[in-house]
């Protein structure tokens, strides 16, 4: 009897030891969490954050999820309140590749959750270094941004550019909503490089289109780049551009400023005040104001004005300021020397102003937009400034 009882107190015991044992959480048991990745395959590259993302869930509690990456010295603990529990979670973790390793490597990311049971789940995730992140690139080669298309001459819009990409593209897409455009290009074998080039037909009303040019790359995780060009059509010019750059000059770039708007307009009759920094200074009149196509105004070898994008410059022979009346539709220009009746507000060269810090402020301006060319009176200089800032 005495041998049975002490039987039933040590079979008792040893179930109250394990008991605490696999209690030691305070909390009941429970099922194991759960863990869904976003993708089993995360691209990266060196010097590049990528992002872990992962829904994890408990029936009774989250305690926990450790990230690591050995190579990497990645290990991080993320540790959740139990007052209340937590059963869901969305893991968004980021984390910057070292600079020093290479593309060529990848690594196990490795995902340890544990519950308020102490219940725990591993999870891994490949992640490669070789990772292409740039979207397609689209370079335009007509029509560029602003570009003016005169009705009156041809209503036809030719569609020209060049689609690169690294990891092969996918489609290209042409739209206008208003032209009624929608024109998708499915490109097999992937091809690296593309180039488009098509007519389209534009109602003889004049009126401004938005021409949106997309292309879609074949990597694992496609990229998508994407271009809007907006477009005048028109029966006349709405403005002309003076410009005295080189023909390739980017004409976009702060470097070189936006060419010159011009003064007056009567009808297509435009007028510039132009002050020539040299002598046999070279200018062209341009139809659009970010480059020197689709309307280029210049000299064929007769000495006509044309408007031809192989026009040669017309030459302002001496040093000083001009008047120059150009007419786009005729085809006719006018050259006059002529002396500024407003004060000249300054010396550039010598670095002397002649009013005070307000009009320095915005001639300034004026300096800067007119590309440190405009050494005209302060009136007219002030005067083209004001014009081509409230185009």
């Amino acid at each position: 009897m005495k041998k049975n009882v002490f039987l039933f107190f040590l079979a008792l015991f040893g179930f109250l030891v394990t008991g605490c044992q696999n209690n030691e959480s305070g909390f009941p048991s429970s099922d194991n969490p759960t863990v869904v990745v976003s993708t089993k395959e995360i691209y990266g590259a060196p010097s590049r954050k990528f992002e872990i993302k992962a829904a994890l869930a408990d029936d009774l509690g989250l305690k926990s999820v450790e990230i690591q990456i050995p190579e990497l010295s990645l290990d991080k603990v993320i540790s959740f309140k139990t007052d209340p529990l937590l059963k869901t979670y969305d893991l968004s973790y980021f984390f910057e590749v070292p600079a020093n390793r290479g593309t060529s490597e990848s690594f196990k990311i490795k995902l340890v959750i544990t519950d308020v049971s102490g219940n725990v789940v591993n999870e891994e995730i490949n992640l490669r270094l070789d990772g292409e992140f740039a979207p397609p690139s689209i370079t335009m080669i007509t029509p560029k941004e602003g570009a003016v298309i005169l009705l009156s001459t041809s209503n036809e819009m030719p569609v020209n550019f060049v689609v690169n990409d690294d990891s092969g593209i996918d489609y290209i897409q042409v739209k206008c909503e208003a032209l009624g455009i929608d024109e998708m290009i499915q490109l097999t074998d992937s091809p690296q490089s593309y180039t488009f080039n098509k007519t389209y037909t534009l109602p003889v009303t004049a009126a401004d289109y938005v021409l949106t040019i997309t292309a879609k790359d074949k990597f694992a995780i496609p990229n998508t780049g994407s271009l809007n060009v907006n477009i005048v059509a028109t029966n006349e010019y709405p403005a002309i551009y003076l410009c005295d750059q080189p023909k390739g000059t980017n004409l976009t770039t702060d470097a070189v400023g936006v060419p010159m708007y011009f003064h007056e307009k009567d009808g297509q009759d435009f007028e510039f005040k132009y002050y020539a920094d040299k002598d046999n200074k070279e200018v062209y009149f341009l139809g659009q104001e970010s480059d020197f196509a689709p309307h280029c105004f210049g000299l064929n070898a007769a000495g006509e004005l044309v408007d031809d994008v192989t026009s040669t410059a017309i030459i302002l022979p001496t040093k000083g300021y001009y008047k120059i009346k150009v007419n786009p539709n005729t085809l006719k220009y006018t050259v006059e020397k002529y002396t500024p009746t407003s004060k000249v507000w300054a010396d550039v060269a010598n670095g002397l102003w002649h009013d005070d810090a307000c009009t320095k402020k915005t001639i300034r301006k004026c300096l800067w937009w007119r590309n440190r060319r405009c050494k005209l009176g302060y009136m007219e200089c002030l005067g083209s400034y004001k014009t081509s800032s409230s185009k």
